[in-house]
């Protein structure tokens, strides 16, 4: 039913004579033929948006020039709009009259046409009108049923002069899921399935959304259990709206090896198992979340997952032992403050604002670099202790200036959760984000340096001196190493300027039109970021988080934050990130939050008679080990594990295949800005390698075979055995096929290698359920 809100702003619309049919008001070029360019595709890399073009005309890619492509669209010598609009290869081309490449787009019959047609004929006139400042949906949620499939919906723009638009017909629009709705041109949303998903609108450059629910009107209402916080209060109210019945919980075996593979990084031990399935507390499960997150394990995990946000391997040297030494110093400091549970506001603020001396005088620092310890584990301790990590700023691109694109860009994806390196050339197709937006974001990182600041190079002066001295006199000093440090300038010689004016650009974060610059402008830009009404920071962190736990983000992917890519739960989101502000950043409370809920804690698998729903957290999704974690838990049960992967970030354990195993299982490289390096989705590729690893069974004969051989009882052995893989006891029918393998070998340990081989190689043990 169309809501009065919807009648009131359709009224207005036709008051103010801004229709979609623009009345007795001209047709405008940016208000009406530029949108349906892109609601046509017309501008598209794959079309006229190319680098070249197609058939000798060419438009700006997505729109982002509208001048110009006015230009090349009226330009008198290439026949595209004539006197006589039936004569205009404007309108011959895609209505099918004459050739195109890009094939028939509109009938001439079609709204398109007509509007096309007119706008012709009034002189193809391109009026400077007031700018676009706000897309919206009405009705902003949209309910679809069993009984009730169809809705119709209006997309309205509002401009600078408040005048209002009716851009229905003139709006790109889709639907994120189309399995659970479709959608035409004229404004209809016709249900295709059950579930929660969303409808999207451009136009103009910017996004609107709108919540469709679709439910079937034959099933009941389903009698929830009682929420154990608000994660559940949340995800209860969608499952109740969407009749969606969730499983029960996971049994206390595949909870305690989900929770020990995802917050440590390792398998469960057989005795921890069954020590934790023995236990009558019926707190046991809230006893052993407190216990993994205060773990150094989870520590050396999360710090892992920093290195991968923060782009640990961008741009390193290419001296392989300073390299490793750099990813070490890298881990180490994100790991201390893991084990510390330092708030995330102080993390990211001993990130963005980071120098290398950290207040030290010149000949302090210099002192610090000759002392400097050989040993790469005690220098990355020592490394630790810095209040700042520096090594995030040393990314020299020349004349010691930083790479400040790129940076702006990995900045932005890591602390704000935004993707702005379509920016970077031209306006963004699905966000807000222009070139000068990317340009002024990445002033604000301008006046930091990478090299010998001026004060730096005195002192190295002073200190060679020094030295020269004491060797004159017979003593032996330390060599004084090569020094580069992260500075900062007050030059501006390096900042960007207007794309267009070439004038230079104010340094200003994403969205924040007032700002002021003090003497280090990542000093206000932090104070920006952490403000309570900042609309990125907390989200975006505890976007990340619940990503990492149930394998999906709240907004997937988990950096692309935007009104085009608009949250599966809303409500969820927002109220975990007030949450975590309210909590002043504490992580390890965020993530107690998720862990205990019923959410989290429900089985993966899936009931005969419910459809196979994760988006709305009915069961657990099944996921594929991140590759360190694979590799750590094939130490587990190989019993091989001196050097684990998680604990190490950038050395391959020596006893296994592990680069094979960081390749098919997409280890992140940690190179890329965005958070897009790695997949969890499984692939035949890993099924093959646990198949074909030939060192595998080589490690499980030379460990567990031989140890668990030593056991005379078969049925004792094949117990211990489905512990030690897949932190479970065996079925009856397991057992009984096990012990009669064992009983009929003729090599024990070969009997047993073959049946640890065998658990080994099931999705069970590679995925975390």
């Amino acid at each position: 039913m169309t809501s009065i809100r919807t009648l009131l702003l359709l009224a207005l619309a036709s008051t103010l004579g801004h229709a979609t049919e623009p009345g007795t008001n001209p047709v405008n070029y940016r208000r009406h033929i530029a949108p349906l360019l892109s609601q046509f595709g017309c501008n598209a890399g794959s079309c006229h948006g190319s680098v070249h073009g197609q058939g000798g005309f060419k438009l700006s890619l997505f729109g982002f020039d509208d001048a110009a492509d006015y230009e090349a669209i009226v330009d008198r010598e290439a026949d595209r709009v004539l006197k006589t609009p039936q004569e205009s290869l404007l309108l011959l081309k895609p209505s099918g009259i004459v050739d195109h490449e890009g094939g028939k787009l509109f009938d001439i019959d079609s709204p398109a046409y007509k509007l096309l047609e007119r706008w012709i004929r009034e002189g193809a006139k391109n009026e400077q009108l007031s700018e676009l400042v706000k897309l919206s949906i009405e009705p902003s949620e949209v309910n679809l049923s069993s009984a009730s499939p169809h809705c119709d919906f209006k997309v309205f723009a509002r401009f600078a002069d408040d005048a209002l638009l009716d851009v229905t017909n003139l709006a790109a629009l889709s639907v994120v899921d189309d399995s659970l709705a479709e959608v035409d041109a004229r404004g209809t949303l016709t249900r295709m399935g059950n579930g929660g998903t969303s409808l999207i609108a451009t136009y103009g450059g910017r996004s609107a959304s709108a919540s469709i629910f679709s439910i079937d009107a034959q099933i009941g209402v389903p009698v929830l259990e009682p929420p154990a916080n608000e994660v559940d209060r949340w995800i209860n109210l969608r499952q109740e709206r969407l009749r969606i019945a969730p499983v029960e919980k996971t049994d206390d075996y595949a909870f305690l090896r989900r929770l020990s593979l995802l917050t440590m990084g390792r398998l469960p031990t057989p005795e921890e198992v069954r020590s934790f399935a023995a236990d009558s507390n019926s707190e046991k499960r809230t006893v052993a979340i407190d216990q993994a997150l205060a773990s150094p394990q989870h520590a050396s995990l999360w710090a892992t997952r920093m290195c991968e946000i923060t782009g640990s391997r961008e741009q390193l040297s290419s001296d392989a032992e300073i390299a490793e030494q750099q990813q070490r110093r890298w881990h180490e400091w994100f790991r201390v403050r893991f084990v510390d549970n330092l708030p995330y506001d102080q993390i990211a603020r001993g990130v963005l604002t980071a120098t290398s001396r950290d207040q030290r005088s010149t000949s302090d620092f210099i002192h610090a670099c000759v002392e400097r310890p050989t040993d790469i584990a005690t220098d990355a301790q020592e490394y630790a202790a810095k209040p700042t990590l520096d090594l995030y700023w040393a990314r020299r691109k020349e004349n010691e200036q930083v790479d400040l694109e790129s940076l702006a860009e990995r900045t932005a994806a890591a602390f704000l959760g935004v993707r702005i390196e379509c920016a970077r050339c031209h306006k963004h197709p699905f966000d807000r984000w222009t070139q000068n937006d990317h340009r002024s974001f990445a002033n604000l990182f301008a006046q930091v340096r990478y090299g010998l600041s001026p004060e730096m190079r005195m002192g190295l002066a002073d200190a060679l001196e020094q030295r020269r001295r004491r060797i004159a006199v017979g003593e032996s000093p330390s060599k004084i190493p090569r020094i580069r440090e992260v500075y900062l300038t007050a030059s501006t010689s390096g900042n960007f300027r207007d794309a267009a004016t070439l004038e230079l650009l104010p340094s200003r974060p994403l969205g924040d039109k007032h700002y002021e610059a003090d003497e280090d402008p990542r000093e206000q830009f932090v104070h920006w970021l952490l403000l309570p009404e900042n609309p990125f920071f907390a989200r975006n962190f505890v976007n990340r988080v619940w990503a990492y736990y149930f394998g999906q983000g709240i907004v997937e992917p988990v950096d692309s934050f935007s009104a085009s890519n608009p949250p599966s739960h809303p409500e969820l989101l927002d109220g975990l990130a007030k949450e975590f502000i309210a909590s002043g950043y504490d992580i390890r409370s965020l993530e107690r939050t998720i862990l205990t809920s019923n959410a989290w804690q429900r089985a993966a698998t899936i009931p005969a008679n419910q459809q196979n729903d994760h988006r709305n957290y009915s069961r657990f999704p099944v996921q594929v080990l991140p590759a360190a974690v694979l590799v750590d838990a094939i130490a587990d049960v190989a019993g091989d594990d001196d050097n684990r992967a998680v604990d190490s970030p950038m050395r391959s354990p020596v006893t296994s295949a592990a680069p094979e195993y960081f390749d098919v299982f997409d280890r992140p490289e940690r190179v890329a800005t965005c958070d897009c390096e790695s997949s969890h989705a499984p692939s035949l590729r890993q099924t093959m390698l646990m198949l074909a690893d030939d060192t595998l069974l080589k490690r499980i004969q030379d460990g567990i075979a031989v140890e668990l051989a030593r056991m005379s009882k078969n049925r004792k052995l094949v117990e211990q055995l489905f512990l030690t893989t897949l932190s479970r006891p065996p079925t009856k029918d397991e057992r009984k096929s096990a012990v009669k393998h064992l009983r009929e070998a003729k090599d024990r340990i070969e009997a047993v290698a073959d049946l640890t081989w065998s658990l080994m190689t099931t999705r069970e043990f590679y995925t975390n359920h």
